[in-house]
């Protein structure tokens, strides 16, 4: 699966991830597929990183090409969030409000 990297000064490698951090319909938690592509596409990443004219617009028709089902409810608030490679992470979903949760960051409870 294709991913957007970027490597910071430290040399640490980050990834992109694509999530709708606001209230209204998730990116990747309201699509029937729950394909993980849609976390990662680096075509989407770099849209909205480089923001050109109607980039809006153009992330729509690719992924309309690109995932002939997709809903596309979350698109107006989509984000970039970098992790670190190799991190697991879970995406969590409240009333389309994602958030990511980094493995070792979750304080576990023990019966």
């Amino acid at each position: 699966m294709a991913k957007f990297y970027k490597t910071l000064p430290n040399g640490l490698v980050m990834v992109a991830v694509l999530i709708t951090p606001d209230y209204g319909a998730g990116w990747s938690s309201w699509n029937e597929s729950k394909d993980e592509k849609l976390l990662f596409d680096p075509t989407v990443v770099t849209l909205l990183i480089q923001q050109p004219p109607n980039y809006m617009e153009r992330i729509n028709q690719y992924c309309k090409e690109e995932y002939p089902n997709i809903y596309l409810g979350g698109l107006e608030d989509l984000e970039v969030v970098w992790i670190p490679k190799g991190k697991r992470f879970r995406i969590t979903e409240y009333d389309g409000y994602e958030s990511i949760e980094i493995e070792e960051q979750i304080e576990w409870l023990t019966a």
